[in-house]
C-alpha cells in the first residue's frame, strides 16, 4: 500500500467583481453626493440600468470621469443649475 505525501493544499477563493454599483456606490467611487450622481442620472451624463433597481455600470462611471477630464466640464455647475432650477420650479407650484 502506497503511503500519501503530507502536502496541503492551497484554495484560494475570489469575489466575483461587480459589473454594476448602486448609485450610492457610485456617489462613493466619484467622490460626490448620491443627489449629485442622481441629477446627473436625469440629465442624462451617465447612463444606467434598471435590473430590480437602477445600477450604474462600471464601464459607464470611468467614461464618465474620463470624458469630464479631457474635456474640462464643469459638472459642479451644471448640477448647482439643476437645483436652482427645480427649487424655483417647487416654488411656483
Amino acid at each position: 500500500m502506497q503511503e500519501l505525501s503530507n502536502t496541503r493544499r492551497l484554495v484560494i477563493k475570489r469575489k466575483a467583481q461587480r459589473a454594476t454599483m448602486s448609485i450610492q456606490m457610485a456617489a462613493k467611487y466619484i467622490g460626490c453626493d448620491v443627489n449629485a450622481v442622481r441629477i446627473l442620472i436625469d440629465l442624462g451624463y451617465i447612463k444606467t440600468l434598471k435590473i430590480g433597481a437602477v445600477k450604474v455600470p462600471n464601464f459607464e462611471l470611468e467614461r464618465f470621469m474620463r470624458e469630464a477630464t479631457e474635456e474640462g466640464i464643469d459638472y459642479n455647475a451644471i448640477i448647482t443649475k439643476y437645483r436652482k432650477e427645480h427649487e424655483r420650479k417647487e416654488q411656483e407650484a
